[in-house]
């Protein structure tokens, strides 16, 4: 079982989970939040020697994260440039004009007509000069980008379940908050990320593969890697630049 309490090493907030792994580790959340896990038995004076020992990497990390954080805020408005599945596109949010969000790709642009936010304010002054941004504006745009992530995932999955003989009962686009997919290897269905709407489209290819995998060998030892390396062969590339730009909470 494990338990969870919070850790303070030389002014750093640590979350401490304790049990459930074998070595200690740190992590950064894409929220800036540092997570350390451990095994149970290891002393708290061993733990606040590795959390110092490893101070300069979290704060590295928190330092890109604080510049991502200011980079998201930037790109998600009007004039802002999204990168769909590898294609840069400029955002041009026009003003709401109805009840439901339309979203439309024209000549590198991606016009986005979002919707009133009450129904009743429909025709007021004020709205000609809403126009959502940020958060608000990627919200609207998720089930638009879930429809784009799955037609584009969809001829990937056909071409590699017949390379490699396997079958995916269900596929699932939602957004994720740590991972970029999933695969339950029970019932044979694959969750993909939806950020993944938002990187090349090698990136997606390789995870289509990587969880198909999972359909052949459920864990990630050695045999995993080398149908990796058989079907997929440019997953390091590909893992590499996820791993730069891993999903937003």
């Amino acid at each position: 079982m494990s338990t969870s309490r919070t850790l303070e090493v030389d002014g750093l907030e640590v979350e401490l989970v304790r049990g459930g792994v074998r070595r200690v580790s740190l992590r950064v959340r894409p929220d800036g939040s540092v997570r350390l896990s451990a095994p149970s038995r290891v002393p708290a004076d061993e733990l606040a020697r590795f959390v110092r020992a490893h101070r300069a990497w979290v704060d590295g990390c928190l330092e890109r994260n604080g510049l991502r954080d200011r980079a998201e805020r930037e790109r998600w408005q009007d004039g802002g440039a999204l990168d769909l599945l590898g294609e840069r596109v400029t955002l041009r949010v026009e003003p709401a004009a109805g009840r439901h969000t339309q979203v439309e790709r024209v000549a590198g642009e991606l016009v986005v007509r979002p919707h009133a936010p009450r129904p009743d304010d429909l025709g007021k002054p004020g709205l000609a000069d809403w126009r959502p941004a940020g958060e608000e504006l990627r919200q609207l745009l998720l089930p638009w980008l879930k429809g784009e992530l799955k037609e584009a995932a969809l001829p990937l999955l056909e071409r590699r379940q017949a390379e490699m003989g396997v079958r995916c009962s269900l596929l699932r686009v939602r957004w994720m908050s740590s991972r970029w997919g999933s695969c339950n290897v029970r019932t044979a269905a694959i969750t993909l990320n939806t950020e993944l709407a938002l990187r090349p489209l090698a990136c997606l290819d390789a995870v289509v593969a990587h969880e198909l995998c999972h359909l052949l060998e459920p864990s990630h030892g050695a045999r995993f890697y080398a149908l990796m390396d058989r079907w997929c062969p440019g997953w390091p590339e590909a893992r590499a630049v996820l791993r730069e730009s891993p999903p937003m909470r």
